[in-house]
This record gives C-alpha cells, structure tokens and sequence, in this order.
C-alpha cells in the first residue's frame, strides 16, 4: 500500500547523491525552492530526498513532470547514514569556506563558520532548516544558503 502524501509542513532533507550539497526545509518550502531554480543549470542535479526520521522519500510529479509532494518510500528509515551524508556535506562546506572566506562580492559575509547542528536527525534538519531561513526574504538567500549553492547546489 503507498503511503500518503507528505503534509506542506512536514521536514525535508535533500542531499546531493555524492553528498556534495544539500537543502532543508518544509515540503511547502523546498517545492518554493525548486520552483526558483527549475530552470538553472542547478536544476539537473540528482538529488536524493528524505524526511526527518531519515526515511527515503519518493517525489510525486504530474504528467509535466513537475514534482509537486513527496510520500515515503518503501524500506526502513537510516537516521545514522543520513546524519553521516549531512556531516559530509558540512564537511565539505567548511573546506569551501576555508578556501573562499567571503566578504565583500561574495554571497556570504567573512568570519562565518559552518553551523553544525547536534541532536537527533530531526534536531539537526530542522536547524539546518532554520539556517538556511535566516536573512531569507522570497529566495533572496541567506549567507549559509548561498554558501550551500556555491557548493554546487
């Protein structure tokens, strides 16, 4: 049997299959995001998508092809693998930042350090979520949120 559709509210995790960058927030608001870079070169990343529990999740698309929700997909949930691709991901975020430390025609200030959230899977999406709001306004991106796209995300 499928499971339902995700609630607008519920957390999503997207995370770059080679863990190179990755995106937190509510469905309502990841659908908002990809609504504003379906047509940038970053729109054709393979991307793989989960929810706070760690649970794989499925994209549900209409005959355009356009995702419009996610539902859970089959199998168990792997908090402890997710959380270990998050770390990547961060991981990679502090050696970019260490290489380019922002500043002035950057789309991030100097003297940031990469936040990195503790706490169970949930915890740490929800915070990664919150991150990535700060300083937003529409998709004029806060300065983690634009570091994550210099990652190539």
């Amino acid at each position: 049997m499928n499971e339902a559709p995700l609630g607008a509210e519920e957390l999503v995790l997207a995370l770059g299959i080679d863990d190179e960058w990755l995106h937190a927030g509510t469905l309502a608001e990841m659908l908002e995001h990809a609504a504003a870079h379906r047509d940038s070169d970053e729109a054709a990343h393979r991307v793989d998508f989960f929810d706070g529990a760690g649970k794989a999740l499925e994209p549900l698309a209409g005959d355009d092809l356009v995702v419009y929700g996610f539902r859970r997909a089959g199998g168990p949930a792997e908090p402890a693998l997710v959380k270990r691709r998050v770390d990547a991901v961060l991981d990679r975020a502090e050696a970019y930042l260490a290489a380019h430390p922002g500043g002035p025609g950057q789309g991030y200030p100097a003297h940031m350090t990469v936040p990195r959230p503790e706490g169970s899977l949930e915890e740490v999406v929800g915070a990664l979520r919150l991150e990535m709001l700060l300083n937003m306004s529409g998709h004029a991106a806060g300065w983690f949120h634009n570091l994550i796209h210099a990652l190539g995300g």
